[in-house]
């Protein structure tokens, strides 16, 4: 959510929109690899 704040911030600025974009596009994608890891550890614990 926090980011979600720094990113409305950001595009108050039209200079910063493209800076706006490619935070959220990091937020995204760190959030979906975290995601990802997480179903992947707990699929390699259950095998083994």
């Amino acid at each position: 959510m926090i980011s979600l704040v720094i990113v409305a911030l950001f595009f108050r600025k039209p200079r910063h929109r493209i800076l706006a974009w490619i935070l959220a596009a990091l937020t995204c994608y760190i959030a979906h690899e975290m995601f990802v890891t997480n179903l992947l550890r707990r699929d390699f614990i259950g095998k083994f």
